[in-house]
């Protein structure tokens, strides 16, 4: 099974080893923290290897949130109520008292 991009660079879809061994190890981990642990491992490889990056102007949107909006593009039910899901966390920036 082939889920990275090649090593090589030729786009032969090939994959990378590494990406498969880590996607399938996660996916057998019943642990959550050590799944977890390993999806962190996944993301910092990935970002070393940045096999694409996007050509300017091919983002559709931009979205930005403070951090104290907690849930905040987490909930994926009924869109017609989002604000319903969100809440202001108090504890973080720029709400929080320092």
């Amino acid at each position: 099974m082939q889920i990275g991009f090649d090593l090589a660079g030729k786009g032969d879809g090939s994959g990378d080893p590494q990406v498969d061994q880590l996607i399938l190890k996660a996916k057998s981990e019943v642990d959550t923290e050590k799944r977890r642990a390993l999806a962190y491992e996944l993301q910092r490889y990935v970002a070393k290897a940045v096999w694409c990056i996007s050509e300017p102007g091919t983002a559709d949107t931009f979205e930005l949130a403070w951090p104290a909006l907690a849930n905040y593009r987490v909930f994926n039910g009924d869109r017609r109520t989002p604000a319903f899901t969100w809440w202001l966390d108090e504890t973080k920036a720029p709400l929080k008292k320092t």
